[in-house]
């Protein structure tokens, strides 16, 4: 049976000689784990879309609950950030939160949703990335039962930027005025709560926090 899916890939493993299994989070159906066989040769057209983080309507076949990729039509492919390597960490943070934070079968067009708006700005803004990042992190907090002002471990001027952050547009984000200082300081805190809280050990932010 074939389905489609408007998806994003949000990771990819090497998987035999010349295939990957992909990673993809719908809206609709969550998480879903697909095989993409001959991706890796290089006349494949599934190469670009079986390449994270790319968006667009997937073609897959479903047989007793296994996933294969057979076709993609391409929406977006996020390239700045392939030209940026700020931009390229920024948005591997936004695409592990999102890949550890869903899970099969469950309604994720929130998540999604924010997801694809902080890759947006991420590649096509020209202040820090990382503060696109920070806002993607924010908006997840309500549906994982994250509650700030539950850590008083976190100092006053922090949680108040952080809380600040959560509540603005991503639009409006440009007119905070936030040392790279500042923003090492929130990761670190906000990496310790979703560690704490969800177990979800933010791996991508080591490399962030170099930058910072």
């Amino acid at each position: 049976m074939e389905v489609k899916y408007r998806a994003l890939c949000v990771k990819t493993d090497d998987y035999k000689e010349n295939d990957k299994l992909i990673t993809l989070v719908t809206a609709e159906r969550g998480k879903i784990l697909a095989s993409a066989k001959s991706v890796k040769k290089i006349n494949s057209k599934l190469k670009l879309p079986c390449t994270a983080p790319c968006y667009g309507e997937y073609i897959l076949t479903e047989n007793v609950g296994r996933h294969a990729i057979i076709g993609c039509s391409l929406e977006e492919c996020f390239l700045g950030c392939w030209q940026d390597i700020k931009k390229y960490s920024a948005t591997q943070i936004v695409l592990e939160v999102l890949e550890k934070t869903t899970e099969e079968g469950m309604d994720a067009s929130g998540e999604l949703k924010k997801a694809l708006i902080a890759l947006t700005y991420i590649n096509h803004e020209d202040i820090s990335p990382f503060i696109f990042s920070l806002w993607f992190l924010t908006s997840l907090f309500p549906g994982l039962g994250i509650d700030l002002r539950s850590h008083n471990t976190i100092p006053p001027k922090y949680l108040q930027l952080i809380i600040a952050i959560s509540d603005m547009q991503p639009s409006d984000l440009g007119t905070l005025e936030i040392t790279s200082g500042e923003l090492y300081k929130m990761f670190v805190f906000i990496g310790h709560l979703f560690l704490e809280d969800v177990s979800v050990n933010i791996c991508s932010l080591k490399e962030a926090l170099k930058m910072l």
